[in-house]
């Protein structure tokens, strides 16, 4: 992900990164391992989080904090601690939803994974850039 937008995630929900300084973390060592594409999916899915575990302090709802986010067999993983049921039934809604979702531009005409090594999530056009067709 680009370097602006992964920082504008980072100053937007210091909570939910705030293991982006533990350099033994992946988070704080790779960053966001995926595409700027799915920027979007991401800013949506910790706002949904942070707002459940805001409006849930009552019941004593830990504040999950990301550990990594990367693409894994095309799809969009977010690996957490601290979660409860409701942001791991987010995240899963997420992961599903960012396998029609180019991880690219973020397009969702014409979204398909790619079968050549490394498994993407594309358009048909940046197929066409990234696989070189």
């Amino acid at each position: 992900m680009e370097k602006r937008l992964q920082s504008k995630l980072f100053r937007k929900y210091p909570a939910i990164f705030k293991l982006v300084k533990n350099k033994k973390e992946p988070i704080g060592q790779w960053g966001i391992e995926c595409g700027t594409g799915w920027f979007w999916l991401i800013d949506n899915l910790c706002h949904l989080i942070q707002r459940h575990i805001n409006n849930n302090r009552h019941l004593k709802t830990s504040q999950m904090e990301v550990t990594q986010i990367k693409n894994k067999f095309g799809e969009l993983r977010f690996y957490n601690t601290g979660n409860d049921k409701s942001i791991e039934r987010y995240i899963n809604i997420f992961s599903y939803l960012s396998r029609n979702i180019c991880e690219q531009c973020g397009s969702t005409q014409d979204v398909a994974q790619n079968k050549h090594g490394w498994i993407l999530t594309l358009c048909k056009d940046c197929r066409k850039k990234v696989i070189k067709i």
